[in-house]
Parts: C-alpha cells; structure tokens; sequence
C-alpha cells in the first residue's frame, strides 16, 4: 500500500450503479475500514508510474521471507537536474493505516537529490508519525525505523540513478 500511495495509484470501484475512482491515499480509513461499499468490487487499479524519476521501496521484517513487515517505506520522486521536484512519501506499519507523510514530501521538494537533504527527511520523518506499539515491535523501535528507512531510500537513490527501482 505504501507504494501504490506514493505514485498516486487510484481503485476504480464497480457496482451495478457504475464506476467511481477512488485515490489509493483515500481508500483506507482505519484497520479494516475502506472506501469501498458492499455492493461494490474493485475493477482496477490505475499506477501512474512514468512520471516518477526513482520509485523504491524498503521494509524492515524480523525475518527475511514470508513476514509482515514492522515497519515498510515507499518514495516516489520526480526528478530534475538532480533537483527533487516532487516527492511523495509513505510508511506503512506505524499506525492503523499506512501514513502519507506530507512534511516529509514538502521537505524533500524543490531540494537537491543529497545525503543532507534525506538525512533532514529522516528527522520530519521521526516527528511526523506516531508509530503504534505491539508485537511486530515498539512505538520507540518503529520511529527509529522512520529515520533508517529514509536513509535507505538515499543509498538506493545513490545506487540507481535514472532507474526506476521497486
């Protein structure tokens, strides 16, 4: 989910009455709580990816096959002249739904694609979410995971310039 909130991906929502396009930003509204009605099916989902620069995903599991994660990140960038003209950040497992983070995006905008800029990134990311607590790991294990995932998304950008990386 983090991943399809970062591009901007959209449901497309089918019932007998027709169609309706729901942003996959505003498809969950708590834990098992969606968007989508009970006469309703999802038809498609719609993923914008072309108009990204890099697009990278991280999760930080206690094993490494076949484990929910504790904490996941997705980064979605558009990039020019190694300057970040958009970005879009998501995580995924530090509340009951997975989390935009618009700070952390609106930071990461209109900076040059650098260590300083992501390592800034990591201390909005640290204090925008209030990561929940339970057997996956602790709130206080979750908002470190916010810092060192955004840290991995810069030594992936570093790694993969001009690819777009999933």
């Amino acid at each position: 989910v983090p991943l399809l909130m970062a591009v901007g991906a959209e449901m497309v929502l089918e019932s007998q009455e027709g169609t309706r396009t729901v942003p996959v930003r505003n498809f969950y509204h708590g834990y098992k709580k969606t968007e989508i009605r009970s006469d309703e099916w999802v038809k498609l989902i719609k993923i914008p990816i072309n108009k990204y620069s890099f697009i990278n995903f991280e999760k930080v599991t206690k094993r490494k096959e076949v484990d929910i994660s504790a904490v996941n990140s997705a980064i979605a960038l558009e990039i020019k002249d190694g300057v970040i003209k958009n970005a879009n950040v998501a995580y995924g497992g530090v509340g009951a739904t997975t989390l935009m983070m618009p700070k952390t995006s609106d930071y990461l905008t209109g900076k040059a694609l650098t260590e300083e800029a992501f390592l800034n990134a990591a201390d909005i990311a640290y204090t925008e979410a209030i990561p929940i607590d339970d057997v996956r790991g602790s709130a206080e294990y979750r908002k470190a995971m916010l810092k060192n995932l955004m840290i991995k998304h810069f030594i992936s950008s570093e790694n993969h310039s001009n690819e777009v990386v999933l």
